[in-house]
């Protein structure tokens, strides 16, 4: 049984049930080896929003730790490989939201890589935070992800 269930599509949603346990698909899941990390970090807020009525921002700024810094980032394999300015990333791109900006491009064509526009390449994880985070970018998203279930803040 369901206490709650907020859908974007038949693909895309989490459900709450009566025992308070979330369940979530598509676009709101987890990411594991079927599924490239994709800003977690708002899924989660949008998953603490549902359960707790917790306030989006209030998740996501208590979630940013160095421990926790991987739920911040992007991934996406790039056919042909991707750059960020004149730094080769490879066929799999890593990126965070920056108030410093940025692009990663396609390096065969300079086409924008899809959602990477204010990204800032990320191929390994840092040893202390970055202090040019985009958080108010993040607290956008998972307000988006509300949203688009009908859920309006």
């Amino acid at each position: 049984k369901y206490r709650s269930v907020a859908y974007k599509d038949v693909n895309n949603y989490i459900a709450v049930t009566t025992a308070g346990k979330v369940k979530s698909k598509g676009l709101y899941a987890a990411s594991g080896l079927n599924k490239n990390p994709s800003n977690e970090v708002c899924s989660i807020a949008a998953r603490a929003y549902l359960l707790n009525g917790t306030d989006v921002e209030e998740t996501i700024r208590a979630h940013f730790a160095i421990e926790n810094f991987h739920d911040f980032l992007q991934a996406r394999t790039v056919n042909g490989g991707a750059r960020y300015g004149d730094e080769f990333l490879g066929r799999v791109a890593r990126w965070y939201y920056s108030t410093e900006g940025g692009d990663i491009r396609y390096r065969t064509n300079g086409n924008l890589v899809p959602r990477s526009s204010g990204g800032k390449a990320c191929m390994k994880l840092p040893k202390t935070l970055p202090s040019d985070v985009d958080i108010p970018h993040y607290v956008e998203e998972a307000i988006s992800h509300l949203n688009d279930m009908g859920i309006m803040l």
